[in-house]
């Protein structure tokens, strides 16, 4: 997760940095993730428990790499903030339901879904020009 840290550490040093209108598909996106009602009947068993987190980032066709292809998908600093708190959100919801229905999961899919999302926020910084003092996003991931 030290990418992430370093991704918002970067963010907070250039708060700017190719700022441009939010496309629709990021907006849905965001959208489908901050949304999504743990509650819903019409949500499958493989998307629930330790699998919360499978539909808000493969509803409706989308997935993170189809969302984000380039930093202008992103549409700025304040959107990629927005993406990774739902994501955040999304963990701490996946571990709130498995402890509400008595799940013992030790892992949960929203995590990895996190993890793909803050790779592929570096990967279009680093393709876009963004900068890190650190230097952690020259590294292959």
């Amino acid at each position: 997760m030290h990418r992430g840290i370093d991704l918002l550490n970067a963010i907070e040093a250039h708060p700017n940095f190719g700022a441009g209108p939010t496309p629709t598909l990021t907006s849905n996106f965001l959208s489908q993730i901050e949304n999504t009602d743990p509650g819903d009947p019409s949500l499958s068993k493989d998307d629930t428990g330790s699998c919360w987190g499978h539909y808000q980032f493969t509803g409706g066709g989308v997935r993170i790499t189809s969302v984000i292809q380039s930093w202008n998908c992103v549409g700025g600093t304040a959107v990629a903030c927005k993406l990774i708190a739902a994501a955040i959100n999304t963990c701490k919801v996946a571990c709130h339901i498995c402890f509400k229905q008595n799940i013992n999961a030790t892992s949960f899919l929203a995590d990895a879904y996190l993890l793909n999302l803050i790779n592929e926020l570096c990967g279009v910084w680093v393709k876009a020009g963004g900068v890190s003092s650190t230097q952690i996003f020259t590294a292959p991931y």
